[in-house]
């Protein structure tokens, strides 16, 4: 039986920025370790690396079994967005490439028009939250010196200048970025 470290749930409001933290809540009822960040209209998990076999994260997480490439997988990140072009989940593993689901269809990054997703796709979900809060974190030096260019007037994240200051800076946030 694998065991469950935390789960925090946040909720905020999710249009083209994102504003503030409202809630938060624990629960110690599931079989993946993990913590979660509720957001209206994103849902974003991040999980300990633990082995799983490809029928358990397609049955947990209702991924089709043919988008699984390994027998076993260890799963990391898995991100669920409703966006204006549609239901997209972003599933990031420890040993296999990323994967990008949209309205149950297997689907290119490259084909995507949608900086959001584009912003999950390739940056680690921590850091996205590192982005996100208008605190500084020690864990993530490099995302505080560059967290002033990612806000707008009302000290909201801009996705749009996060994408592009992720464009701008990605040996700085090497670290932080994936399928690059």
């Amino acid at each position: 039986m694998m065991k469950h470290i935390q789960l925090f749930k946040f909720q905020v409001l999710l249009l083209f920025l994102i504003g503030g933290w409202s809630s938060y809540s624990q629960d110690k009822s599931n079989d993946f370790k993990y913590y979660n960040v509720n957001i209206h209209e994103f849902d974003a998990i991040k999980y300990e690396s633990e082995m799983f076999t490809k029928n358990k994260i397609a049955k947990k997480f209702k991924i089709p079994i043919n988008f699984l490439t390994k027998d076993s997988l260890s799963i990391r990140e898995n991100v669920m967005i409703n966006s204006i072009i549609g239901k997209a989940q972003i599933v990031k593993f420890y040993n296999s490439k990323t994967i990008l689901i949209i309205d149950n269809n297997l689907k290119d990054i490259t084909t995507i028009d949608d900086e959001l997703i584009q912003v999950l796709y390739v940056l680690d979900l921590e850091a996205f939250l590192a982005f996100y809060s208008s605190k500084p974190n020690d864990n993530f030096p490099e995302v505080n010196t560059l967290k002033l260019n990612v806000r707008n007037d009302k000290d909201d994240l801009d996705i749009e200048k996060l994408a592009k200051v992720i464009d701008e800076n990605k040996g700085i946030l090497a670290r932080y970025l994936d399928n690059q």
